[in-house]
């Protein structure tokens, strides 16, 4: 009786769609296959109106861990799930909406050479929830070689995007120029493995909101391992020494050895510390009993004392001035908010902030670079995410149903152009001067002094995202990288990256050829010679140093306005010079200013005048920021 009962349950699970999408659509959607890159804000909800929708072919890659704050809007996970893989745990949450769906999870980077173009070849749609520029680009840079559609998306606060590319039918997702303004940061990332500066200030800001600003901290269970529980015992013991020493070994010791317990217990640690050295717990008492005070400041390049809120803390300070601001801040006993021009509040934020940098091996700041860096956070919204990860499944079906003309690039606005607050546009060709899709040539001015090593790093890895660069001029190879090299290729190629580009007959308008294996990509790139080059204006009106010039890199040629002369650009692509929003499937954005409202129009015959001339589309993204992403 039972399994008849099962039976019929498994014939109706798809009556509804057969009925809406029709049977022949109804059995695409379940033969095809899928690849969600990402498992996190959208990811969760795109993987759970995949199996919903009838999809039942399903990979999923992202290389992240669950964390307490991404519980607010991921709704796949659980307290429980805290510390294990985001992917895995997807598949087995989204499987208990569709049985009858087979999802593969791989806990991974997707820029790993096990996911190249002959892996992604395998499936009818790629549908991205990312969280950063680099991962997207190189993405799209997979499609295009292995000709398979894509799906991007991003969100940021109240905004969003859904955008559809396919090789040589549109543009893809580099054919617009990306800005290199303002940027958001996945929360993930700072709760878990920061890189940067601003990823251990945004914490400490956030570490500061729990115990001063007047709001419950929600407890971490402990679970049933007996090392979780003695250090969970220990942190107990320190509250006999004060609050501050209880913050301090709780921050930097409890949490930093629970997190790593918690990683080798799900058998992750390898993995999540691959390539980097994992953190190790600091202790307040052990530092002040061996190491010596500062007794006099450092100078500057004129040999007078460095101004205090210039002088970059030793370890001990950065201990000391951290337990001293706790047992102030704590003093004063009135619920608190983040003030830079507090002094006691920038100061217990540039210390804890210090001191995971010392941890995770990251620079750590002054005063005065960490009040510069304090930004303000924007919150990841859980129902634009919703509504963004509801459109991707649109537009996969209709790529899946033969229907490709009508698929749309639409925007989420925060308040709604006419009565819409859904705006779509239709798809763009692809951009002729696109190096990516298109094959231009790229022109870079550089001083060729700059040696091998700072072109490949900087150019060829940082700005054009490329992951095993090789550079050929002529018959003759002057660089290679790659996984397969042989020891002596290894050791040729690095005397070569200490040589000077002009050493190596690189310059006076010569044309080389760059390669990339893992992207299936080739650039013809002409290197033109200057001494000197005129970088930009920061904060302070002082010309910042450039390290290179690049021509032919994407400009945009000239494209259709909607009604109001504007045509909004994906989250991502600023719409005007003072645009600065980054987007993406965040778990939160890091910026300078506050984001715009934004309303676009349609390109075609219905489209709607937005209620006011005045208000200003301002549609943005970042980088790794921001494309973000969770």
């Amino acid at each position: 009786w039972q399994d008849a009962t099962t039976m019929a349950t498994e014939v109706k699970r798809y009556e509804a769609h057969e009925t809406v999408l029709g049977s022949s659509v109804a059995k695409a959607v379940r033969d095809a296959r899928v690849l969600v890159v990402g498992a996190g804000g959208i990811g969760c909800e795109l993987l759970k109106n995949l199996v919903m929708a009838g999809f039942e072919h399903i990979e999923v890659i992202d290389m992240d861990t669950i964390d307490l704050s991404n519980l607010n809007r991921q709704f796949l996970f659980r307290q429980q799930h805290i510390g294990q893989s985001k992917c895995e745990t997807a598949r087995d949450s989204a499987l208990k909406f569709n049985p009858r769906a087979n999802i593969v999870a791989h806990h991974g980077n997707v820029k790993l050479p096990t996911f190249g173009p002959s892996y992604f070849q395998q499936f009818n749609l790629v549908l991205n929830a990312l969280d950063n520029l680099s991962a997207r680009n190189h993405v799209n840079r997979l499609c295009l070689a292995a000709d398979v559609p894509l799906v991007e998306s991003g969100t940021a606060g109240f905004l969003g995007q859904v955008q559809v590319f396919h090789k040589d039918k549109t543009e893809c997702f580099e054919c617009q120029p990306m800005p290199s303004g303002k940027k958001s940061y996945a929360s993930c990332t700072i709760n878990n493995t920061p890189s940067l500066p601003i990823h251990c200030i945004v914490w400490a800001k956030w570490k500061f909101a729990d115990y001063f600003g007047g709001e419950d901290v929600n407890s971490d269970t402990v679970g049933d391992d007996d090392l979780l529980r003695a250090e969970e015992n220990s942190l107990n013991d320190r509250l006999e020494k004060g609050f501050a020493s209880w913050l301090f070994y709780k921050l930097f010791h409890r949490d930093i050895f629970s997190q790593r317990r918690a990683s080798e217990l799900a058998g992750k640690e390898k993995e999540t510390w691959k390539g980097r050295s994992p953190p190790e717990p600091l202790d307040s008492e052990v530092i002040l009993a061996e190491s010596v005070a500062d007794e006099t400041a450092p100078l500057d390049a004129y040999g007078k004392p460095q101004l205090p809120d210039l002088v970059v803390w030793s370890l001990r300070k950065n201990c000391e001035v951290f337990l001293e601001m706790a047992t102030k801040l704590k003093e004063r006993n009135v619920p608190l908010s983040f003030d830079k021009d507090d002094r006691d509040v920038m100061l217990f934020v540039t210390a804890a902030a210090n001191l995971r940098c010392h941890q995770f091996a990251i620079p750590i700041q002054s005063v005065f670079d960490a009040k510069a860096l304090a930004g303000s956070i924007i919150p990841a919204i859980a129902t634009t995410n919703a509504i963004i990860s509801g459109l991707i499944v649109l537009e996969a079906i209709k790529i899946l149903s033969g229907h490709f003309q009508e698929c749309r690039s639409t925007y989420l606005a925060r308040k709604p152009s006419g009565s819409r607050v859904l705006l779509p546009n239709r798809l763009r060709a692809k951009n002729p001067n696109c190096f990516v899709c298109s094959g231009s040539n790229l022109t870079v001015t550089l001083n060729t002094s700059m040696t091998l090593q700072v072109f490949v790093d900087e150019f060829l890895r940082k700005h054009l995202g490329l992951v095993e660069p090789t550079i050929t001029v002529g018959t003759s190879i002057v660089y290679e990288s790659g996984e397969d090299l042989e020891d002596d290729e290894i050791e040729h190629y690095a005397t070569q990256a200490g040589k000077a580009l002009r050493d190596l007959h690189l310059g006076g308008e010569s044309v080389v050829r760059i390669e990339d294996n893992a992207q299936v990509l080739e650039i013809d790139l002409t290197i033109v010679h200057s001494d000197q080059l005129e970088g930009a204006e920061d904060d302070a009106g002082e010309k910042t140093e450039k390290l290179f010039q690049v021509s032919g890199d994407t400009p945009m040629p000239a494209i259709a306005t909607n009604s109001r002369g504007v045509e909004p650009p994906p989250i991502g692509v600023a719409a005007s010079a003072s645009a600065t929003v980054i987007a993406d499937d965040n778990d939160l954005q890091v910026l300078q200013e506050p984001p715009q409202d934004t309303a676009v129009a349609e390109d075609n015959p219905r489209k709607r005048r937005a209620s006011s001339e005045a208000e200003r589309v301002e549609i943005e993204q970042a980088e790794e920021v921001v494309v973000l992403i969770d």
